[in-house]
């Protein structure tokens, strides 16, 4: 009888031991913090949060360290093991003790925005979603110094996530779109991508959306809820160039250039989830009622400046169209999702 090795199915043994080793540590671990935290000093939970805690989170700062998950079930399972369960357990953990952690505040939210901010769609939802877990949980603890962290940290997601190049990202911006190796664009080609920008490459699937108007971009192929009644076609819709000829030869994009495009792409993704964890966080009564009027209004800052921002770029027929043409994406580009929900928030 012939033996033969199977790499892969090794490997995948080793992964699922591995995970379940992490799952066990990671459950000892917060049952111990739990369990004796009441007795520890601020400088021993310093100590813990440097050595113990937030190193279980050092992997995301790293795109080095993040890339070597090369498979989709070794991410899976770092997922599922320990991003996922960590992640949980240190809003439970700050929940419990929060009269011994608030000083922490500002720790913790930065981990959260780490989360939110990665390229990966399943990493930034399970950070959003953490964060409104955090708010809910603690909404009738906070003072205003604690709301004063908490929107300081909306504003600086929003500015991170802010996708500024859009408007430098063109190679030309004086070519105009005669000669294009693009078909002319018609309203048609335009109205069945009413999604805002998505990624042309495959991208990690996230978590199904809870609301049914959530704005979020297609990605790996998921197609997500369409709204309820999409825009009507206006002026901004039309690409249609003034001439189709194609004497011009096609634009070559290269690996470099999709990624610059697909980070770009990223970020309307996570702006568009920052939208909806607001949303989310101020369908609650609750959070309206504690958050102090100047933070309240310092939020609808940041949403104004979003719909302006998206406004702006859906104005700008000749940047789109441009954008188009070098290959941006397969589809005419638009931020209408950021722009009608940012304003209705």
């Amino acid at each position: 009888m012939t033996w033969k090795f199977d790499r892969g199915k090794c490997i995948r043994i080793v992964v699922r031991n591995t995970a379940n080793i992490l799952q066990r540590a990671l459950n000892y671990l917060f049952e111990t913090l739990i369990k004796y935290g009441k007795e520890y000093p601020p400088e021993f939970w310093d100590t813990i949060w440097r050595q113990l805690l937030y190193p279980i989170f050092m992997v995301m700062k790293s795109k080095p360290e993040m890339s070597k998950m090369v498979s989709h079930e070794e991410l899976s399972v770092w997922l599922s093991t320990t991003m996922i369960q960590a992640l949980r357990n240190m809003m439970t953990l700050f929940t419990h003790y929060f009269d011994a952690l608030e000083y922490m505040l500002d720790r913790f939210l930065d981990l959260l925005a780490l989360c939110i901010c990665q390229e990966n769609d399943t990493l930034a939802r399970i950070g959003s979603n953490c964060l409104q877990t955090l708010i809910l949980q603690n909404v009738n603890k906070f003072t205003e110094q604690h709301w004063s962290l908490i929107v300081t940290a909306f504003v600086d997601l929003f500015t991170r996530t802010e996708a500024t190049a859009l408007f430098s990202a063109v190679t030309n911006p004086h070519s105009n779109t005669n000669g294009s190796s693009r078909p002319p664009l018609s309203r048609s080609s335009t109205t069945d991508t009413e999604n805002d920008l998505t990624p042309t490459t495959p991208r990690q699937s996230k978590p199904e959306p809870r609301r049914a108007n959530s704005n979020h971009s297609q990605s790996n192929g998921n197609t997500p809820p369409s709204p309820e009644e999409p825009p009507t076609p206006g002026p901004l819709e039309d690409y249609r160039p003034a001439s189709t000829s194609t004497h011009q030869a096609p634009i070559v994009v290269t690996a470099a250039r999709r990624r610059f495009f697909n980070q770009i792409i990223t970020k309307c993704v996570l702006q568009l989830l920052l939208i909806e964890t607001v949303n989310e966080l101020f369908s609650n009564d609750l959070v309206y009622a504690r958050i102090p009027s100047a933070e309240l209004l310092r939020l609808m800052a940041l949403l104004k400046r979003s719909y302006q921002f998206a406004k702006r770029f859906n104005d700008d027929i000749d940047l789109r169209n441009r954008l188009f043409q070098e290959g941006f994406m397969k589809q005419p580009p638009n931020l209408l999702k950021q722009e009608s929900g940012s304003a209705s928030v």
